[in-house]
């Protein structure tokens, strides 16, 4: 035998060991990656006959490419066995083969007819450690035997763990499956291990082992899943344990009790969501579903709506902390909104030629928010859709820059997410029924991450804009006005156009919205929501030339002006309808009589009631924290709270299902104190029951 394989053979043992394995049946499905060449000591050797035995032997104890095959005989690894030969850099080609093997870019697939039954415990760790990363828990808070669904995951997080399972594993599932005949790990993990490969995956590939058992120590030793890291937004980190099982006799006994009082007390609103259901296609009638607590699922049907005060067909009362999801920012049918909306369908209203109100409108924008020209649309989602179809027009590029923690409305082409397991940022859809060449010209980035910005630096050719919640809405506690000025240098500098979505935040934070707050100034700004004073609006807002591709820039009459920029598409029926129109300049007014002393006025509230929250739940030692900006709020937790949630739409308290909270003008100190005593008897009412979790 080459005694340098000799030497390998002898020593292999200790790369397992040094990296905290053992060899022999410890080993399971690990892989032999080899690096090896020809060595001298085979050309010293005598020639011999080729058809004599020692020639044989010799042949054998010398040949490279049995290296591998030895080793993993040596340390019972079952994976594949490769030997890398080059002349000088074998080893490293090895490492960078296995590191790629590793974590999935180069899978090395291999088929066995029957699997062990044995393995479906490396299968369930596999998949554990999957869900783990995906809803970002801890693995021993993931049991075999309880629903996915129980755990507080939507079906978007259900739809992000599909990529790593078919990754993994080589099997195509769908979110439905989840729902219904894959509710669980074990579940989960015997169909993987029983599937007939020649079903399951779509491309008629071999079921592909989970063949990293060498993972299997790792992820008993540590806390990170053995998946491939990537960056994300967690809302929360919390180390907590659940004072009860979710499928514990205590929950199921108190479950029992509430719905039964719940479902008498809203009754109304469960019959009406029974219609809904059979008649409307509305994502609400679904959002949130767990078995558990299938009988709580239906939105509350209200009549009323006045001032923070909303009535459900029920006769009850709740302190609306929804408000029309931040639209209603001085409450619900405020007088001055009711006024001039009932004035002006008494004077009648039409589509069809333009009204003259759209240009008051327009001229109160520019004057309180300080951009040059302003187009009108129906929604924020239209809003941000003509703002990137602008940028891309004016700069003749395609590439757009997001963050993962902003949202940007229903447009497909924002809908987007970093794909997790490539090896370059290739961005993929957030849901099933959106094409992944939508968000083929989109990068999607951690905020206020160094990697945005050197993507920028290195693709400047190619971008078009980047495109920023200036305040993260889902976590309001990632404010970075910093990393804000810092985008606005850079894009500034490449000749990149920035994109301030302002839906949420536009004439709430500050009167010019997070520009005026920061001083930062956009090229493109969005704004919808508190603008429409209730009514349907979104708006695009520009600097200088931003917006001429919409109708080709402004041009005088008597002169040789043109509209001169190349126009992009840009239409719809009830754009600037007049009572949008209407409702719009009575708000932009009230927020110009009240001027920037009202928004910190309702900054100052909001903050004292979240400090006074926060208080509550760690004097309580409940993992929940509430993170605000200006006058909304989240309340950030990893625990499933929606006991919480219910307890407090009993006790008058409404927040809608994805518990953004708002406190508008109308909300008075009064208010204020019953939603927190609702808070109180809610967390009194979980802790009796031994349902409150706790910090550990």
């Amino acid at each position: 035998m080459d005694p340098q394989q000799r030497i390998c053979l002898e020593v292999c043992h200790k790369a397992p060991e040094l990296s905290g394995y053992s060899s022999g049946a410890d080993a399971g499905l690990c892989s032999v990656f080899i690096g090896s060449r020809r060595s001298t000591w085979q050309a010293d050797v005598p020639t011999l006959p080729p058809s004599s035995a020692d020639a044989m032997l010799m042949f054998g104890g010398s040949s490279v490419d049995a290296l591998a095959t030895r080793m993993a005989y040596k340390l019972n690894c079952l994976g594949p066995a490769v030997s890398v030969g080059t002349f000088c850099s074998g080893s490293l080609v090895a490492v960078h083969m296995a590191c790629n093997s590793k974590t999935g870019r180069d899978r090395l697939h291999f088929e066995e007819s029957e699997v062990d039954m044995s393995d479906i415990e490396i299968i369930q760790r596999e998949i554990i450690a999957i869900f783990a990363e995906t809803f970002g828990l801890p693995k021993e808070e993931i049991e075999l035997e309880i629903p996915l669904v129980e755990l507080g995951a939507e079906s978007l997080l259900l739809f992000e763990a599909l990529e790593p399972i078919h990754k993994r594993f080589g099997i195509k599932l769908s979110v439905r499956q989840f729902f219904a005949e894959l509710q669980t790990v074990r579940q989960l993990s015997e169909y993987i291990l029983m599937a007939d490969k020649n079903k399951v995956t779509a491309d008629n590939h071999s079921v592909t082992q989970p063949a990293l058992a060498d993972q299997e120590k790792r992820s008993e030793q540590s806390d990170t899943p053995n998946i491939p890291p990537v960056k994300k937004e967690r809302l929360f980190q919390w180390m907590s344990r659940s004072a009860s099982s979710i499928e514990s006799e205590e929950r199921k006994k108190y479950l029992a009790s509430f719905i039964s009082k719940y479902n008498e007390r809203t009754i109304k609103s469960k019959i009406h969501s029974v219609a809904v259901r059979k008649n409307i296609a509305d994502s609400r009638s679904g959002i949130g579903f767990k078995p558990s607590i299938k009988e709580l699922l239906y939105p509350i049907v209200c009549t009323k709506f006045a001032g923070p005060v909303v009535k459900d067909i029920d006769g009850n009362d709740y302190i609306d902390m929804t408000m029309g999801f931040g639209a209603h920012l001085f409450g619900h049918s405020p007088p001055f909104v009711v006024k001039a909306l009932t004035q002006q369908i008494d004077n009648s209203f039409g589509l069809g030629t333009r009204h003259e109100i759209g240009l008051e409108v327009a001229e109160l924008i520019k004057e309180i928010t300080g951009m040059d020209r302003v187009a009108f649309v129906n929604s924020g989602t239209e809003a941000v859709m003509n703002a990137v179809r602008a940028a891309r027009t004016l700069t003749r590029r395609n590439h757009i820059v997001l963050f993962s923690s902003s949202y940007h409305g229903h447009w497909d082409a924002v809908l987007a997410r970093a794909g997790e397991y490539d090896e370059v940022n290739a961005t993929k859809p957030i849901s099933v029924g959106i094409p992944e060449n939508m968000v083929a010209d989109v990068s999607v980035f951690g905020f206020g991450s160094n990697e945005a910005i050197e993507f920028l630096k290195t693709n400047r050719t190619d971008i078009a804009a980047v495109l920023v919640e200036p305040i993260p809405t889902r976590d309001p506690g990632l404010s970075n006005p910093d990393y804000l000025r810092r985008l606005r240098q850079v894009t500034r500098e490449l000749d990149i156009l920035l994109i301030f979505d302002e839906i949420v935040t536009g004439f709430r934070v500050h009167p010019a919205g997070v520009q005026g707050l920061f001083g930062i100034e956009a090229d493109i700004v969005t704004y919808g929501k508190t603008i429409g004073g209730g009514m349907p609006l979104g708006v695009i807002t520009g600097r200088k030339n931003m917006l001429d591709s919409i109708d080709g820039g402004n041009w005088n009459f008597n002169d040789d002006s043109f509209p001169a920029a190349e126009p992009t598409f840009f239409g719809g029926t009830y754009f600037q309808h007049p009572l949008c129109m209407t409702a719009a300049k009575a708000t932009l007014q009230e927020i110009k009589r009240r001027g920037e002393t009202f928004t910190k006025v309702l900054t100052q509230r909001t903050e004292s009631f979240v400090s006074r929250l926060n208080q509550l739940f760690l004097s309580r030692r409940v993992p929940i924290e509430a993170r605000s900006f200006s006058s909304f709020f989240r309340l950030i937790h990893r625990d499933n709270m929606d006991l919480l949630y219910y307890n407090l739409l009993m006790r008058g308290v409404y927040i809608w299902e994805w518990r953004c909270w708002f406190i508008s003008d109308a909300h008075d100190d009064t208010h204020l104190e019953k939603v927190y005593l609702a808070f109180v008897d809610s967390l009194d009412e979980l802790e009796e029951n031994n349902l409150l979790p706790r910090y550990s």
